[in-house]
């Protein structure tokens, strides 16, 4: 497949891991307004890495009803999207 998607990719990938080791430094330092920064830039770069992956993936959210899961926390569902059935 593409060198050039994989090779970007990877590159967001380190960016977001460099972003953590800078959060966890400021954590140590007392410095909660950058490891905040640190962390908000990690999720964008891990954000750009999917959509250069294109995997087709939507987020669900969990039942908002409460369907017995209040006491637990909500974890991440994921289905394929319209698009990426259409791919295949």
């Amino acid at each position: 497949m593409g060198g050039v998607g994989e090779a970007g990719q990877s590159l967001l990938w380190r960016k977001a891991q460099e972003e953590l080791d800078k959060a966890k430094q400021f954590t140590v330092q007392k410095n909660k307004r950058a490891a905040l920064m640190c962390l908000k830039k990690k999720k964008m770069y891990e954000t750009q890495a999917d959509q250069v992956r294109g995997c087709g993936l939507e987020r669900v959210g969990a039942c908002a009803s409460g369907c017995g899961l209040r006491d637990k926390a909500p974890r991440a569902v994921y289905r394929v999207s319209r698009r990426a059935r259409m791919r295949v």
